[in-house]
């Protein structure tokens, strides 16, 4: 789908595979369509992650790849609120992992400080300097 070209989206189309629904853990994108009126719409969706057990994001430089998709999938799904079974009063924790490939270290700065309020235990592995590894 390429973001690019809203007026070639058909949103009936895309909705088949990817939701608006943000109460169950999900990858998510981001995307533009045009609506009836001819106006660009800004649309952010997702695929539960039991559906989809990986994602690959591929772009060039400048892309969007972080903007458009890792920072909405990571603020959304860090935001989820655990459930409680009505009649165990058992409650269960529906914020995923995250493994992060982060080479600039770009998604670590922007992330680390509301990850680390929404309950994550933020680690670094970092193989150019060990000695900067949280961990």
């Amino acid at each position: 789908m390429d973001e690019r070209k809203p007026e070639k989206i058909n949103l009936k189309d895309f909705e088949k595979v990817y939701t608006p629904n943000f109460e169950i853990p999900s990858y998510l994108t981001r995307t533009t369509y045009t609506n009836k009126n001819g106006k660009h719409k800004l649309l952010y969706h997702g695929i539960s992650v039991r559906d989809v057990v990986h994602q690959i994001i591929i772009g060039s430089t400048g892309s969007g790849k972080t903007q458009k998709v890792i920072f909405p999938t990571i603020f959304t799904n860090s935001r989820l609120k655990d459930i409680v079974d009505p009649t165990t009063g058992i409650k269960t924790n529906r914020k995923p992992s995250f493994v992060i490939t982060d080479p600039k270290g770009e998604i670590f700065d922007v992330t680390k400080m509301d990850l680390e309020k929404q309950g994550y235990n933020v680690q670094v592995l970092n193989f150019k300097d060990p000695s900067k590894s949280m961990g």
